[in-house]
């Protein structure tokens, strides 16, 4: 899961990681890049 907090009106949502995706799935590596770097934009 994934949390998208909007940068205009602050509006938070859960998404699902689509890994299994057969035509786009979502990259485990850049997840994993996204999570270590948005634990400090909190």
């Amino acid at each position: 899961m994934v949390e998208h907090r909007c940068r205009s009106c602050g509006y938070t949502s859960v998404n699902k990681l689509a890994l299994e995706d057969p035509i786009q799935p979502d990259s485990r590596e850049a997840v994993m890049k996204l999570s270590s770097v948005s634990a400090y934009r909190k």
